[in-house]
């Protein structure tokens, strides 16, 4: 078991900047989002021992045996970890009746690096990346270990999270999301909390290791990620890809100003609730 208050308090005060963090431009006021499930969720920060074992639980399910990225005899607890998992952020997603719905982490920087600079190669603009000790990194963070369970669609007859889809790769075995699930508000809660931890950490960049299909989804969504790298083979076809979190905020501003809206509502709450529409 991991625990990632000490690193966090680590990463705080070693990455702490010497002003605040950048301001995004006054909305109006936020409309309601287009994207929401028929259901609540709740979307929380797995910051205890009972939460974090939760994500794990989840983990497991998704990469060893829905997808079978990563070998179920590897893990006879049946949770799934590694060693980036004590230098992350961990958030989880639950259904209103308490069952837990799906789970993600942003992997901060440390002296480990991230996991996609283990299996990427990155292009010159991004060569910088390649180095886990560069100082360009220090203000980056990864996408990681993104998990909807397929029994969402079955379980919860009032959320179209997963119903009657299919599961996609995304980062190999870094992240799988269903392409229903893509589209839902639960993934956007998950999105929408890493995007208030990144600020409140003075994160500038998101790193993720994806599919091309998952790349799309998530522009439709929004949030154009920009390739960094060649298509390698890591349980599966991926590529790195990079968003300057300003350059998001910008784009949403102009093009998609009610998921803006939704994403900086509650910026300065620990815990979002995901409502009907």
């Amino acid at each position: 078991m991991h625990s990632n208050s000490a690193s966090l308090a680590g990463w705080r005060e070693l990455h702490a900047p010497s002003a605040g963090p950048g301001q995004v431009a006054d909305l109006p006021s936020p409309q309601q989002f287009r994207h929401g499930p028929t259901a609540e969720f709740e979307v929380l920060a797995a910051d205890s021992a009972d939460l974090l074992l939760e994500a794990y639980r989840i983990r497991y399910q998704v990469y060893c045996i829905e997808r079978v990225f990563l070998d179920a005899a590897d893990y006879p607890m049946q949770l799934e970890s590694d060693e980036f998992d004590a230098h992350s952020i961990h958030i989880l997603a639950r259904h209103k009746s308490g069952t837990s719905a799906g789970t993600v982490r942003l992997v901060l920087h440390s002296e480990k690096g991230f996991p996609a600079q283990s299996h990427c190669t990155f292009d010159a603009e991004f060569a910088d990346l390649g180095d886990p000790a560069s100082p360009r990194v220090r203000r980056y963070a990864e996408i990681s270990r993104l998990a909807v369970p397929r029994h969402l669609g079955k379980r919860f007859d009032d959320t179209r999270c997963a119903a009657g889809s299919f599961a996609c790769r995304a980062q190999g075995a870094d992240a799988l999301v269903s392409l229903e699930a893509a589209r839902s508000n639960l993934v956007m809660g998950l999105y929408r909390y890493m995007y208030h931890e990144s600020k409140r950490l003075h994160i500038t960049h998101w790193i993720v290791a994806m599919e091309r299909s998952l790349a799309v989804i998530l522009k439709r969504m929004g949030f154009p990620f920009k390739q960094a790298g060649p298509e390698v083979d890591y349980h599966g076809p991926v590529r790195p890809y990079v968003a300057s979190i300003a350059e998001l905020e910008h784009h949403l501003a102009r093009r998609h100003p009610d998921v803006l809206a939704y994403m900086i509502s509650g910026l300065g709450g620990r815990t979002n609730t995901l409502r009907a529409a």
